[in-house]
């Protein structure tokens, strides 16, 4: 009878050890998990989300006096998307786009998808009475 009852008191420390040891491994990769995610939304907080124009036009190093410039889709998805902290308003073929969020959610749809990748964007900057960037208005061409 004790060989019996050591034998299950051993099982049963073993039992209670591998445990122990699951729950440990479990909170660490949870940990990790937290921290990868921290640091992830740290690298995309800390990127310059800054929108920058040429007031003499950019069209190619065309200074004749006119502020109009043209961009690709892409482009125009990029300034959209980086307007987040400079609060200027982009306007795409009339519609306003709403500003975006510094963390999208998933389940948030993007108005970007109205906007085409292989098609060129002639933008018109609009400034305020001190020189700041307040719109930047795009129509396909």
């Amino acid at each position: 009878m004790e060989f019996s009852s050591i034998k299950s008191m051993l099982w049963t420390a073993v039992g209670l050890s591998l445990f122990v040891a699951a729950c440990t491994v479990m909170t660490r990769s949870v940990q990790l998990s937290e921290d990868a995610f921290r640091a992830t939304a740290s690298v995309y907080s800390n990127q310059a989300l800054n929108v920058y124009t040429d007031r003499e036009g950019g069209n190619g190093g065309n200074t004749d006096g006119d502020s109009v410039s043209v961009f690709n889709g892409a482009q125009v998805i990029y300034m959209w998307r980086n307007s987040l902290l400079e609060k200027v308003v982009i306007i795409v073929n009339g519609e306003i786009f709403p500003v975006p969020e510094p963390y999208p959610d998933p389940e948030w749809t993007a108005p970007a998808n109205r906007i085409r990748l292989d098609r060129l964007y002639t933008a018109v900057y609009r400034y305020d009475d001190h020189n700041q960037l307040k719109e930047i208005s795009f129509t396909e061409q």
